[in-house]
Order: structure tokens, then sequence, then C-alpha cells
């Protein structure tokens, strides 16, 4: 609740945390849902209809139970409004709203702006996310707002993304249209779509839309086959892995792993094309037999084909369990992608970013990540120098 509050603050936003009246929450004002002890998001307490629309997301990872938790409760707030039992606690706006952000968004779209905010789990790229929507409860879009460096650069690369991606036509999957790109109080602003989705989907539709988008996305940027060891993306992971290492001890030794993946398939030639770079199903929704897909922000071109197969089936077993080599293992064998060389490089660029992340702020959850994704790449090569090493029968 803390955090939530404070990032009110970064935005221009005086708010003042005090329990719902009987009556309800006025108009302007945020509610806190579920509750103080889990602000999972603050929503307009009105209009209804905004304060349904902004509980109605449904990402493809969401497991039924959520599913139904979300739907019935923005089924009862549309009903009953935002009042007690239903919420309790309220964030009530004493900013003018022509300051701050809000002040800003609106001479933007020219019409009063009310918003819902989630900031998500605490990590290094987190940042504040708000769904917007006009004075009637219609959703205008999404905001995105870079508040550090790394947040600021990942904001403008997925405005970059966006605009490249939408100068484009797609058949099998949508993106988000770039409604605006630019600055407000030194933080970088991108406001983008919004992008319905469908209450549930069946896997099996799922993995069919996500595969053809896949070849979609990839078949647009395909360029020629060239080898690892030529490939800019990769020089400049060992450039960027070498400089952190000197200060920060876990890159010493993805640094190792690096030269020794690059002594064995520097020439081993792959295919660069494009990567959204998040691939996985809390990105990514089907509606109207059309697959959604948001959060581009590490989108990227000139990376080897496969790179979106891979992480989308590591993240599945990553999300199933805790993290470790064995399940990395196994997301390697389901993913389709069987070029031990494109698997690699894929932990390696992976593993990169982590640490990079890592290095600015310290994750237990990311540094598990970054831990197994190094043991999987160890494990890897152990068996192939093993394998090296066998002596060939041959017959006589």
């Amino acid at each position: 609740m803390a955090a939530l509050c404070a990032v009110l603050g970064q935005l221009g936003i005086e708010a003042v945390l005090e329990p719902v009246p009987r009556r309800g929450a006025c108009f302007g004002d945020l509610v806190v849902v579920p509750d103080i002890n889990k602000p999972r998001i603050a929503i307009p307490a009105r209009p209804r209809q905004a304060s349904r629309r902004a509980l109605q997301r449904f990402s493809a990872d969401l497991p039924i139970r959520s599913r139904v938790q979300r739907l019935a409760a923005a089924l009862a707030v549309g009903t009953l409004g935002s009042k007690p039992p239903l919420v309790n606690h309220q964030l009530v706006i004493k900013s003018p709203a022509s300051q701050g952000l809000i002040g800003h968004l609106q001479e933007i779209f020219g019409q009063q702006v009310l918003f819902s905010l989630s900031i998500g789990n605490e990590r290094v790229n987190r940042k504040p996310v708000l769904q917007l929507f006009s004075a009637s409860g219609k959703c205008l879009g999404y905001a995105k707002i870079g508040t550090s460096e790394l947040t600021a650069r990942l904001v403008r690369a997925e405005a970059a993304a966006l605009e490249e991606l939408n100068s484009r036509s797609w058949e099998t999957f949508r993106v988000p249209e770039l409604i605006h790109a630019g600055s407000w109080n030194s933080n970088e602003l991108l406001i983008m779509g919004f992008l319905p989705s469908a209450i549930s989907t069946r896997q099996k539709t799922l993995d069919k839309l996500r595969i053809q988008a896949q070849d979609e996305l990839q078949c647009a940027f395909a360029a020629t086959a060239t080898a690892l060891g030529e490939q800019e993306w990769w020089k400049e992971l060992i450039s960027s892995t070498a400089e952190l290492a000197v200060r920060f001890e876990p890159a010493v030794r993805l640094a190792r792993n690096l030269e020794t993946i690059t002594r064995c398939f520097s020439a081993t030639r792959l295919v660069p094309g494009a990567s959204h770079g998040d691939w996985t199903a809390w990105n990514m929704a089907v509606y109207r037999g059309k697959l959604q897909v948001w959060d581009w922000e590490r989108f990227d071109v000139g990376l080897p084909a496969g790179f979106d197969a891979l992480h989308y089936a590591m993240h599945r077993q990553i999300s199933l369990t805790d993290v470790g080599k064995d399940r990395l293992l196994q997301g390697l064998e389901c993913s389709g992608v069987e070029d031990r060389a494109t698997q690699l490089a894929y932990l390696a660029h992976l593993c990169g970013r982590y640490l990079q992340g890592l290095s600015q702020l310290k994750i237990n959850a990311t540094a598990q990540k970054a831990a197994a994704l190094m043991d999987t790449i160890e494990c890897i090569l152990g068996d192939l120098a093993h394998e090296e090493s066998k002596p060939s029968t041959m017959d006589e």
C-alpha cells in the first residue's frame, strides 16, 4: 500500500487513504481492490462501467479460479457500486485534476480522464501502468511511465517497437495502437490502445495461434543466416558481460560460459529475425480468432529464430514450480527448438539480461533464475563435451 501511494506521489497526485463511506466513494477517487492488506489494483470509484472494466483484465496465463474471481468482482462492482462490503478503503484524490500526470493526460485526450493503477511485483523494471477511462467509463487505453534510467529506456523502446509494428499488417496477431509517445516531468510516457480479450481460451487454440504468430513475426524480419560469432547482438552480449564482470562477480561465470559457447559455435550459422522478448502467456490473450499481444518493451530485431518459442516453453515450466535446471531443460525439450547453438545463445542472452538487472537491484527471484540459467548452460556444455570425448566406433 505504501508503494502504491508512493507511485501516486511520483505522478503528481496527492491522495489520502480513508474508509469508504456507506453511500460509496466519490467520482474521481480510487478504491483499493481487494483490500489494503493485498492491494492488487486501485480502480476508479465511479462510474461503475470504469470500475467493472478495470477488473476485467484476462491474460492467457490466468488460472480459472482467478478468472472467475475477477469476473465476479467486476459484476458485483458494476451492479452494486464501489461501497462496503465490496470495497472498504478509498484513495481520496486531493490534488486538482488539472495538475500532475492526469492533467497532462487530459490535455492529450482533450477530455476528463479517470484511471486505474497497478505497479506489479518489486523488480528492477517495475513501472507505473495506468488503465485510462473517459468520464462515461469507456477505456481509452493504457499509459506506461518510465521513472528510472532503465524503465525510461524500456518505455522508449516499446514506443519505437509499436511504431514499427503498427506500420505493418498482421494476419494472426494484433498489437496495441500507439496513441502517444513523449515525456512528462522528466519521465518517459507511452500511451497505447486497449486490446480486448476473451474470458477463457482453450490451451489448444492458444498454442495454435501462438505458433502462427511466432512464425509470422519471424518471417517478417528474417535475414540471411550468419555465423553466431559475427552477429552484432552476440558481440554486444560478450562486451557488456565483460564490462559487468569487472564490478559484479556473478557476471564472471557468464563470461566464462560465453567464451566456451563462442569456441564451440562461433561458426554456426543462425537465421536472424525478430523476438518479442517476453513471449509468455501473461502477455497475450485470444479474441475473435486472433492473438492479442502486449508488452513489447523487449522487442528486438536481429536475434536468432527460435528465441520466442524457447522463452514461452521455458517460462511455462518456471510458472509450474520453483526455478531449477531440470525444469529449464524440460522447457528446452518442449520448445520444438532442437538446435543446441540456438538454445545456448538464448540462455546466455536471457541470463545477461537478468544479471544487468541484478547489478542495479538485488531481487532473490531474479538471482535464482540467473543461477538456474547458468546451471543449464553448463549442463548442456558438459553433455556436449562428454559426447565429443566418446571414442567413435567404425566398422573395419
